[in-house]
């Protein structure tokens, strides 16, 4: 009897663990993967590759994780395109996208974790992929960049054109608050009113230390403010 019983038990979680998976590849399927690739900026005329470095975090795909807010978990090859801010991967055989999406809870590829996060800048609010430095009650997010400059005919004394460019640009930070307000530290002065109640603590430290908006320095300073506890 506990034997039929055990059995039972058991193909139900089978079904359900299926349900689940079906479920999940279908969230995966219609609402978060679309097969319209954003073309790469070209010259008039210009083949695609036709410019010099990269949109990519890295050129190859990578297999990675992608973590649902419902639980689920999708490995799959992908890659981090960051001049256009969308995940590039291979699923069912062809190459399609993944643009910011509130379903998505994180992406882990290679040493990295990705994370969708309301932020502005400019004046403008959006909506993007960030990658998280530093998790606790106060989160640390970069975002990195990379600019395009067009191709341009040459110049009198110029022997050739220049090549269409792919270009790192620099890495803008920012900070999520205990109350989930999401920060531009857009300057030095900015940083120890993210810490408001260690803000002379941290003054004091940001200046003996010299910190810089950089991540290394960031990192310092936060792990500095973890140590400060309550």
């Amino acid at each position: 009897m506990k034997r039929r019983l055990y059995f039972l038990y058991f193909l139900l979680n089978l079904a359900c663990c299926q349900s689940l998976s079906l479920s999940a590849q279908s969230i995966l399927s219609d609402q978060l993967v679309s097969d319209q690739l954003v073309k790469m900026p070209l010259r008039s005329g210009g083949k695609p590759g036709e410019y010099e470095g990269s949109p990519f975090l890295t050129d190859s795909f990578q297999t990675g994780q992608i973590v649902l807010t419902a639980g689920s978990k999708f490995s799959l090859p992908m890659r981090f395109n960051v001049y256009q801010d969308i995940l590039e991967i291979k699923y069912k055989g062809r190459d399609m996208q993944i643009q910011p999406n509130d379903l998505i809870l994180r992406i882990e590829l290679d040493v990295h974790t990705l994370v969708v996060n309301a932020y502005e800048l400019d004046g403008n609010k959006r909506r993007g992929f960030l990658f998280l430095l530093d998790s606790g009650d106060i989160t640390l997010f970069q975002k990195r960049n990379i600019s395009f400059k067009e191709w341009r005919p040459a110049k009198a004394m110029e022997s050739a054109p220049s090549p269409a460019t792919f270009k790192s640009s620099p890495d803008q930070y920012f900070a999520r608050l205990t109350n989930g307000t999401t920060v531009y530290l857009n300057s030095i002065k900015s940083l120890a009113s993210v810490f408001p109640n260690h803000q002379n603590a941290i003054n004091t430290f940001i200046k003996k230390e010299k910190i810089k908006l950089k991540k290394e320095d960031l990192l310092t300073l936060f792990a500095y403010y973890r140590s400060q506890g309550d």
